[in-house]
């Protein structure tokens, strides 16, 4: 229960500093990243990200609302160490092309694709406490550098308490 709210706190702290649609802060729970917290609503981001690009892009009848998942691949456990190590948000929202993907990245691509436009690792003693994950936005403005920045140190500060929440 504890990690429900640090994790819900962390989301919403990002949402508010942000101006994000949506924020979910993502734990590894049975070897996939999921939802410990959420702030916004995602089925809404992802709705008027549709209207914004047409047909095509998502089906809003499927859409129950629910944050993203991302399962990780058992035989890649490099990823969780990758992210560690990349300090940095991932504006996933600038890739246009998957040749504008950093190859070590391009399993992030399933984010992208169910509305997420950043992602952040929460990091504590060099360890993965998980993945903040912001909606794009749905007026197709990105998030800006100065944010990515503010989101980076978010992300500093709250590494630590969600590693500690979830006794690590």
């Amino acid at each position: 229960m504890r990690v429900a709210g640090v994790a819900s706190t962390i989301a919403r702290s990002a949402a508010e500093r942000l101006s994000a649609p949506a924020v979910s802060v993502l734990v590894e729970r049975q070897g996939k990243l999921i939802a410990a917290g959420s702030a916004g609503d995602w089925g809404d981001a992802r709705r008027r990200l549709k209207d914004l690009a047409g047909p095509g892009l998502y089906d809003p009848s499927t859409d129950d609302g629910s944050p993203p998942e991302f399962t990780l691949d058992p035989r890649a456990d490099w990823l969780p160490r990758l992210l560690t190590l990349y300090s940095q948000p991932v504006p996933m929202e600038r890739w246009r092309e998957l040749e504008d993907v950093p190859a070590p990245l391009l399993p992030l691509v399933g984010l992208a694709a169910s509305g997420a436009g950043v992602a952040v690792a929460l990091v504590h003693r060099r360890r993965l406490a998980g993945l903040c994950v912001l909606a794009q936005r749905p007026d197709g403005r990105q998030y800006t550098d100065a944010e990515l920045v503010s989101l980076r140190q978010l992300a500093r500060e709250s590494g630590p308490s969600l590693a500690q929440a979830l006794g690590r």
